[in-house]
Order: C-alpha cells, then structure tokens, then sequence
C-alpha cells in the first residue's frame, strides 16, 4: 500500500502518514470559512494532521494563540510534526487528550471542529479509522457542554456535519444555550442533496447569517465561489 504523500498547500505542507484524519474537504472547507474576526485564542477540537490549526493560524495575527487537541496519540504527533515544519509553530500547541480530560485554565473566543458524526450506523471493525468517525469518544452534548463552560462570552463554536447530524447538533446546543448565527449548506454540485452543512454558533441571538456553496461548476471545474473561499490555500487556484 502507498503511503499517503504530504498534501502541499501555499504556505504549509500536511505530511499524513501517520494521521488517522487524512486532508479532506470538510478539513479545508471549515477552515477556511469560519469566522475569526477578534478571535485571541482558538481551540482545534480533534485536530488530527493539524490542517485546521494551520489554516486558522495563517488567517489570523501572530498574536492569536492556538490549541489543538486530539484523542488518537498518532494524530496528535503528526499533528506536532506539521505544526514543527510551519511558520507558526511558536503560536500552535497540541496536546493528546480527549475533549473530556481537557482543562484549559482560560477561555477561548473560537472553537472549531470538523468532529465524528456516524452515530447510528455500521461500525467498521476496532481501529483508529473507527475512532474518528464514530461520535462515541465525543458526543455531540459533550462538545457543546465543553463549549460552553470555556468559550469567552462572545466567544463562537464552529462546526461540519451531515444534514441529519447537524440538525441533532443544533438542537441539542440550542437547548444548551446557544444560537445559530451562521450557516452554509454545501454541495458537490447544484443539482444534489446537501451533503455538509457549517454551522457557527453563539451565546448572543443574532440575525442568522445563511449562504450556500457549490464544489463544482461545469464538468470537474471548481466553482468560482469554492475557488474564492479557498484561493488562500491550494496551490492550483
């Protein structure tokens, strides 16, 4: 079997040999449109290779302060690998630990995660694969509970999930306190079901914000509004 090469964007590089959470869409796609205007410190909830870490650190100022956090102890030093080769290694921290066992002694203005979602259905057999797609090492409450003892009161949680998933999320965190300000569903191509819904969630009752992105345009073409969203990061654009 091939060993997964380093996926090389313009300012970083991912190696993902040892990484159970390989580079994917839903990775780039938070990390890129998430909202950090006058965030300070941000938590990476199952960081994996450290991709959005590193996407969120080349977003901000070099005054914002990084966490990541992952259960699996190869993500977590392949993680620490990329973040090492980066040029915001003096700002990223990532720590092996599951959310649950987690206690940071301050609050952060953002916490994101691309998290497990399968909860219902077929688990393949016991590996790591299995780990971090299953929501049994971080329940949809557990996170939101999380979120809400160590966000800053203006502070924001940031999520990527199916549709029947992100409904189940955002009723148990609207239950839990909090509001949905922002979300985009998101399609491989105009004519298919949503297959991704961002969601950004607030202890403050806003107007919430709503858009929609396509992947492709014609053919393979990447549309022009993925292509906007993401121009900071691939190469090819």
């Amino acid at each position: 079997m091939k060993k997964p090469k380093d996926f090389v964007f313009k300012r970083f590089s991912v190696a993902q040999t040892q990484a159970t959470h390989k580079v994917g869409t839903d990775g780039v796609l938070v990390g890129a449109w998430v909202n950090v205007l006058n965030c300070k410190r941000i938590l990476d909830v199952g960081t994996g290779s450290g991709l959005i870490a590193l996407m969120l650190a080349q977003r901000t100022p070099s005054s914002v302060v990084i966490d990541g956090i992952d259960i699996q102890e190869a993500d977590a030093l392949q993680a620490k690998e990329n973040i090492t080769r980066s040029a915001w290694s003096d700002r990223i921290s990532i720590h092996h630990t599951s959310l649950q066992s987690f206690a940071p002694v301050y609050k952060y203005d953002l916490i994101v995660s691309n998290p497990p979602y399968f909860i219902n259905s077929y688990k393949p057999p016991k590996d790591n694969r299995s780990t971090v797609r299953h929501t049994e090492t971080l329940p949809f409450a557990d996170l939101i509970r999380f979120a809400k003892e160590h966000l800053s009161s203006v502070g924001r949680l940031a999520v990527i999930l199916p549709t029947v998933e992100a409904q189940l999320f955002s009723t148990i965190a609207g239950n839990d306190g909090f509001h949905l300000i922002r979300k985009c569903e998101f399609r491989s191509r105009a004519h298919k079901e949503i297959e991704r819904w961002l969601m950004e969630c607030s202890f403050e009752k806003r107007v919430l914000d709503s858009e929609s992105l396509v992947l492709h345009g014609e053919g393979e073409e990447w549309s022009e509004a993925y292509k906007e969203l993401t121009k900071d990061f691939y190469i090819k654009i």
